[in-house]
């Protein structure tokens, strides 16, 4: 049968914006089907969404796909509600151009971070599918000159109940796209549900165990060059000179170009070091080629700086911002009336974000336009990136965005992408830049250095009465994240939290977690020691804070909902986890709460403790994210955050000297081995609050709870991470 459905080739040709909004000139067929071009707006699922004559569904997302898994979540969603079966359902990461960057200022593109990703589509992807599903039932219904209601759409096919015809999708996709796109769609009921809330694979599955799935490290154009950049040892050095003739002897070096760098605080996410960068027709060539530079650096005010100096400026209060962050009640007068009181001081380490795959990025010039091959996650913010950069139009960008083998918050700093713009430039010919281990783990946007003071007293009931806490982290006044407060959903009444920022020898940026792990390990830890105070059990302290504070709760719709999803999550500890069962000597368990985004996770970590050693046994994770789309890939997310998390807390922390980080690679700054890794236990509670995210959700507790357990199996209180029990 010739079908006249969209074929791959012909899929959303996006060229012009329309006047008047956001339509675009997108949905191109050929003319031997006698089709003329028709406009599809970017917020259509036509203009994202092919059913393929082969009977698959292929959707181009505007989400990248980094091992998390969330573009496969999204592409559930549309499944679920067009009615397709899962099974065939291909997912790609649309590219940025001009044709597509209505599309990408939609709630469809944007940002792939902060666990957002599923929580901000669940509405507009569903909507979408929905309005598929009636834009094809309308089509078969016009065809076969029926009512609509007769028909159902299942299983990529649209059936008219009565008679028994169906149509497959593909061949009614060409008139669907032609009506008007319903405004309300009627969405499918929960207990409807095929899809959402089942397990299913990874939408890339396949291209993985075929060695198919692309990445940046797999693109190759004719006549590339590779290139390898040498940048300053100390962090924020500026390029005085070089001498690059050794360089140039190296067989396959082709030339050598200096990058003058630029202050990351200037203009957010568009800063880039200095640099020589050497150009090789082989990633091996470049390589050799740097290792033979000869350059002169201007290490500048930081060539002193180290951890030592940051210590000395929190004590000093020598910050350069703060600001109150919780405020209410009266801690003073909580403070004058308290039973007892603890004073308590945290600090935690420079970390890297060490993804598997180094940082690359290939980019060309045609005229002045360019088009670039990477891994980011934010395709209209790099392109903007560009364009301000390079001095050209935003249309004048293409970008082809490709799955990346991590990122944990890296790939939102676009230097990797801009360096390589800047190079083909200068070359006039396709430039691809290879990082290696070092430079990425040398030259990265840092986990913060935070250190905090806390203080508590307790009242003659056993509550915590009053808090106070002040706490100075590295960052940039232009990252709005750094400054951050306490969550404590534990009823506390009178609670000040000072936010104190120290100047920034060393650029930071957001980790996997964000600034839910620097919370959450202070706070949780200590929680957990005026629990034991009060003289009573961890577990039992959180409870009885938690249910007051449902008691006595004065605040928002939304607060009241993750006060009461966090009770709900303590209240099932005694049913997940074997809490108050005896232990053998030297072993222990901890306890800890934490917050991300509206998912609440409880935490409860089993270690053994010999000497100066400990071993994390098990760890039990209750995970209150509202509604789990995708149980397997959720619970394989916490499972990795768990490892994450444990892998910091036992290794994670880069040595800050006159400048420098001194870790250079994973025998130096080592990473959790299969061997290390703990019975864990993962178990959801659902609810129809809020809906909140998964991957990043389950690194904030593990620190917390594993210390706390270690205090329980050998008396030995942790307040500094990584964990060094002989200290």
């Amino acid at each position: 049968m010739k079908s006249s459905g969209v074929s791959r080739r012909s899929f959303l040709k996006a060229s012009s914006l329309a006047g008047g909004g956001l339509l675009l000139s997108g949905f191109w067929l050929t003319k031997a089907n006698g089709v003329v071009a028709g406009s599809i707006a970017a917020d259509s699922p036509w203009f994202f969404a092919q059913f393929d004559v082969d009977g698959s569904l292929l959707l181009k997302l505007g989400k990248m796909e980094m091992g998390q898994s969330s573009p496969t979540g999204v592409a559930m969603l549309f499944a679920e509600e067009v009615g397709f079966d899962w099974g065939r359902v291909r997912v790609s990461q649309i590219e940025f151009s001009e044709g597509t960057k209505a599309y990408y200022e939609s709630p469809m593109g944007g940002v792939t971070g902060g666990s957002s990703v599923l929580s901000t589509m669940w509405e507009p992807m569903r909507k979408s599918g929905a309005a598929a599903r009636e834009m094809l039932i309308q089509a078969a219904a016009d065809t076969w000159q029926v009512k609509v209601g007769s028909c159902v759409a299942e299983g990529g096919r649209v059936k008219h109940l009565a008679s028994g015809r169906e149509k497959p999708f593909y061949e009614l996709a060409e008139a669907a796209a032609r009506l008007p796109v319903p405004e309300a769609p009627a969405l499918k009921a929960a207990k409807d549900f095929k899809i959402i809330g089942k397990a299913k694979p990874n939408a890339h599955n396949q291209a993985y165990a075929k060695g198919e799935a692309n990445y940046g490290m797999n693109v190759s154009l004719p006549g590339m060059l590779y290139a390898a950049i040498e940048r300053g040892p100390v962090l924020g050095a500026k390029l005085l000179s070089f001498d690059g003739s050794e360089a140039m002897r190296v067989s396959g070096v082709a030339s050598v170009i200096d990058i003058q760098g630029r202050d990351p605080d200037e203009v957010l996410f568009r800063g880039y070091p200095s640099g020589v960068a050497v150009l090789a027709n082989s990633t091996w060539a470049a390589f050799q080629g740097k290792a033979a530079l000869k350059v002169n650096w201007d290490d500048g005010e930081n060539g002193e700086a180290s951890i030592e100096t940051l210590r000395d400026r929190f004590e000093a209060g020598t910050f350069i911002a703060s600001e109150v962050k919780n405020d209410f009640g009266d801690v003073d007068v909580a403070f004058a009336a308290g039973e007892k009181s603890l004073e308590a001081v945290y600090e935690t380490q420079f970390q890297a974000h060490a993804s598997m795959e180094p940082l690359n990025t290939t980019a060309r010039w045609k005229g002045d336009r360019v088009e670039i091959w990477t891994s980011a996650q934010n395709s209209n913010n790099m392109a903007e990136a560009v364009a301000e950069v390079m001095g050209i139009p935003l249309e004048k960008v293409r970008i082809n965005n490709l799955i990346a083998g991590g990122s944990f918050g890296r790939r939102v700093w676009l230097d990797f992408v801009i360096e390589a713009v800047l190079l083909a430039k200068q070359a006039g010919r396709p430039v691809k830049t290879v990082w290696t281990r070092e430079d990425d783990m040398r030259n990265d946007y840092y986990h913060p250095y935070k250190r905090s003071n806390w203080e508590a007293c307790l009242d003659a009931d056993g509550f915590i009465s009053g808090l106070k806490s002040d706490y100075g982290v590295v960052g940039s006044p232009r990252f709005w994240w750094v400054l951050h407060w306490a969550y404590l959903p534990y009823g506390i009444r009178n609670v000040k939290v000072m936010s104190n920022l120290l100047e920034e020898p060393v650029q930071t940026g957001a980790w996997r977690s964000v600034t839910e792990h620097l919370q959450a390990f202070p706070e949780e830890s200590f929680i957990d020691e005026m629990a034991y105070l009060a003289g009573e059990d961890p577990y039992g302290f959180r409870l009885k804070h938690s249910r007051r504070a449902v008691a006595e709760f004065e605040g928002d719709d939304y607060w009241r909902a993750m006060t009461e999803r966090a009770l709900r999550v303590l209240e099932s500890v005694s049913k997940f986890t074997d809490w108050g069962s005896e232990l053998p000597s030297g072993r222990g368990r901890g306890i800890a709460m934490s917050k991300f985004g509206s998912t609440v996770v409880c935490q409860v970590a089993e270690v053994e403790v010999s000497g100066d050693d400990f071993r994390v046994l098990k760890v039990d994770a209750i995970v209150a994210p509202g509604i789990v789309v995708n149980p397997q890939l959720a619970e394989n997310q916490i499972e990795g955050a768990i490892v994450w998390g444990i892998s910091a807390l036992k290794y994670g922390k880069l040595t800050f000297e006159k400048g420098r980080i001194l870790e250079g690679n994973y025998d130096e700054y080592p990473i959790l081995r299969m061997n290390e890794v703990p019975k864990l236990s993962v178990h959801f509670l659902e609810d129809d609050g809020p809906m909140g995210g998964i991957g990043e959700p389950g690194v904030p507790a593990v620190a917390p709870a594993v210390c706390n357990a270690i205090y329980a199996a050998s008396g030995k209180r942790v307040r500094s991470l990584p964990v060094d029990l002989k200290s």
